[in-house]
């Protein structure tokens, strides 16, 4: 009979907690044990030890190291010269390029001096790492305005009765 049946039946209570499943004898089921002549076990006795214990142990793996989706289209990347181009594919397991590359310019793993680029081409999804140009990464120093350029600006400004050039 399955744990769940004898819990459905009240005889006893099951818990999983962290990975661990755990069974207790309810009220009902002690007495249902006494009740066939079965006699319950002492509870300040330890119970019998399954040699190593095997059936309440996790299995203890080593942490594979997982490459996502950003970390292998970056390798492939470095590895095909900063350029690629993937085949078009259409259907419910075609990938989502575009979807990809905006994940790994959120990611945060792309060097601070280039961007992902990609855009459908005739070959395919075409997708590049380039350098961001120089101009774009230098910090703009503000200027001080001179205090009289709102009526600089104001003199400069033709007047409503001023002749215009243009018809």
């Amino acid at each position: 009979m399955s744990a769940q049946a004898l819990q459905c039946r009240g005889l006893i209570k099951v818990t999983k907690r962290r990975g661990y499943w755990n069974a207790e004898l309810t009220d009902e089921g002690r007495q249902y044990l006494a009740d066939i002549g079965i006699g319950p076990r002492d509870h300040d006795a330890e119970a019998p030890e399954a040699p190593g214990d095997l059936a309440t142990r996790r299995p203890q793996t080593t942490p594979k190291t997982r490459t996502n989706y950003t970390d292998q289209l970056l390798e492939e990347l470095t590895a095909n010269n900063n350029r690629l181009v993937k085949a078009n594919e259409s259907g419910p397991h075609a990938v989502n390029w575009a979807s990809r590359i905006s994940a790994a310019r959120q990611s945060g793993k792309i060097p601070h001096s280039q961007e992902l680029r990609g855009k459908q081409t005739y070959s395919g999804y075409e997708i590049k790492l380039v350098d961001i140009p120089a101009w774009r990464l230098t910090e703009i120093t503000p200027s001080t305005c001179p205090r009289d350029l709102p009526s600089l600006i104001q003199w400069s400004w033709p007047s409503k009765s001023a002749p215009r050039a243009w018809g």
